[in-house]
């Protein structure tokens, strides 16, 4: 599932069947609520309180675990990642039975935590990076220092500083992650591009990346350009997401189901 927001309304859409995406709910937008979709179900974040939906206007507070003001909340694919003191709390955003919903809780410093893109993890000396790998949230050691890291699945752009000409710079490069590890690719872009990435199978996957008049696809463990496919609603600015009903494009004021 997926959502779109306006200043007033939610549209909850199914895009489950190939070239279709198929409306299932409208509500009211509360201008101050959060909202988290997975693939059965829909969260909402309002005042400390973390709801289901029930379809229509209806809303059920979930009674098993309670959030403050200084509880960040962060989503990665189907799960919601809620930080707080010292514990990382996992919620399974499609693990609900009733009004309670699934956490595995782990001890961590919270504040050695930061989400810009993606969440990355400061202990002990050591750099480490969350990735969905599956059923649950795993990490993997940083190959490099990052400032940041824009993830979907599991290729991402690492944002980090490099040095060119003696002077510091800031780099954008894809990497992978494979066998337990961070891969660099060495392909390398001039600024950040919310791509998206389609796995056909165990070894074989792809990169669409937005650009000016095109998508540029790419091999999605080298991260190697393949091919541009030519689509004039396209820029760099772009956020491109996969779903089985197509690739979403998104953009402020505009939102579009690519025939693919």
């Amino acid at each position: 599932m997926g959502y779109v927001q306006t200043t007033q309304q939610v549209l909850i859409f199914d895009a489950s069947v190939q070239g279709h995406l198929t409306p299932k709910a409208t509500f009211m937008n509360l201008p101050e609520a959060g909202y988290f979709v997975g693939n059965k179900n829909v969260l909402r974040h309002t005042q400390n309180t973390l709801s289901v939906w029930q379809g229509g206007q209806n809303w059920l507070d979930l009674k098993n675990l309670n959030l403050s003001n200084a509880t960040r909340l962060y989503q990665i694919e189907d799960i919601l990642v809620a930080l707080e003191g010292d514990f990382i709390r996992l919620l399974y955003i499609d693990d609900i039975m009733q009004d309670q919903i699934r956490i595995d809780q782990t001890p961590a410093f919270t504040a050695g935590f930061a989400y810009l893109y993606g969440l990355v993890q400061n202990a002990g000396g050591a750099q480490y990076l969350w990735y969905h790998s599956g059923k649950t949230l795993s990490t993997v050691k940083t190959a490099l220092p990052l400032e940041a890291a824009l993830m979907a699945g599991k290729v991402g752009i690492a944002i980090h500083e490099t040095v060119l000409n003696q002077e510091v710079r800031i780099a954008y490069e894809y990497f992978t992650l494979q066998n337990l590890q961070m891969k660099m690719t060495g392909e390398m872009l001039s600024e950040l591009r919310n791509f998206a990435v389609k796995v056909v199978n165990t070894q074989t996957s792809y990169i669409f990346e937005p650009a000016d008049d095109k998508i540029i696809v790419r091999q999605g463990d080298t991260a190697q350009v393949l091919q541009e496919i030519p689509c004039s609603l396209l820029t760099t600015a772009t956020c491109l997401q996969t779903t089985n009903a197509g690739i979403i494009a998104h953009e402020q004021g505009f939102c579009y189901l690519l025939n693919t």
